[in-house]
């Protein structure tokens, strides 16, 4: 910046200097000129931010001062507005104590932080139902994690759900297969990956009282498809094992070129679709030798 001053100071210390020797010109034109600088900052929003947080950045202890200042000079009116806050964002004020608590008890930078909006797009979805006993929650929900923190599932928001009081405090950290298969398919449907829970229910049969199978026997829980690969997802718990159709079942799907993955968590099917894409791009580079 050029020098404009005798003494060698800067434009920006100039009008520094210029504001602490005169406060009340300086008040007068920040009054005089008010409209003129709230047009701005609306027509410049990412401007103004950048410009704050620059300023907040360098005066932190101050900004906080001030702020605390402000708090128990008005604090009668502050609690007030917390109050309406509060009462006006439910969804914000649940989730922030329910990653505070997260934080304090196990870390947040390791398990993440979840936002207020992945909760009210989860509710939407769920259509303010509880995923357990399929009852309307109103306001009364709980964040629950499908794969407990304790068993190692993430705070992300594929691996949670929204369930009533009764129905988090009876699961507990328990990991049900269906958990893990609900939890995939969130994590397929982040990834934009076509996908569908794979319905092997039979379908009854009247005269004889038996079930005629819908599916191929041993077929997998969850179907996808990536690049035009057929990709079959076996979901399994912690102690689950395949059975001989389903073993049987893997072997001519990948006879035929298909994926299978054995998956007992959503790691299980990034490291088998990873693996796939690393085989995919071996062979295009052997290809590419011989050419």
């Amino acid at each position: 910046m050029d020098k404009i001053h005798a003494k060698g100071l800067t434009k920006k210390e100039y009008l520094a200097k210029y504001r602490r020797e005169h406060p009340e010109k300086y008040a007068e034109y920040s009054i005089k000129n008010r409209p003129k600088l709230y047009l701005w900052r609306k027509n410049n929003p990412e401007k103004y931010k950048a410009i704050e947080k620059r300023y907040y950045e360098k005066n932190k202890e101050k900004r906080k001062e001030q702020s605390r200042a402000r708090y128990w000079a008005n604090k009668q009116k502050a609690l007030a507005n917390n109050r309406k806050w509060r009462a006006k964002n439910k969804e914000k004020v649940k989730l922030y104590r329910h990653n505070r608590e997260l934080a304090l008890k196990r870390g947040i930078k390791k398990y993440g932080r979840l936002l207020w909006t992945d909760i009210r797009a989860l509710n939407i979805f769920q259509e303010n139902i509880c995923n357990e006993c399929f009852k309307k929650m109103g306001d009364a929900y709980t964040i629950d994690h499908i794969i407990p923190i304790s068993k190692g599932g993430e705070h992300v928001n594929y691996n949670i759900q929204l369930l009533c009081h009764p129905c988090n405090s009876m699961k507990q950290a328990r990991i049900l297969e269906r958990d893990i298969q609900y939890t995939i398919l969130q994590y397929l449907k982040a990834k934009k990956i076509f996908s569908y829970k794979n319905s092997t229910a039979g379908i009854y049969k009247k005269a004889t009282g038996s079930y005629i199978p819908s599916q191929s026997v041993g077929s997998p829980d969850i179907i996808a498809v990536i690049d035009g690969v057929y990709v079959g997802i076996e979901v399994k718990g912690p102690k689950g094992k395949q059975s001989a159709d389903q073993k049987q079942f893997q072997k001519d799907l990948e006879k035929a070129g298909g994926l299978y993955i054995l998956a007992r968590s959503v790691e299980d099917v990034d490291k088998g679709i990873g693996g796939y894409y690393r085989e995919k791009c071996l062979q295009l580079a052997n290809k590419l030798k011989e050419l």
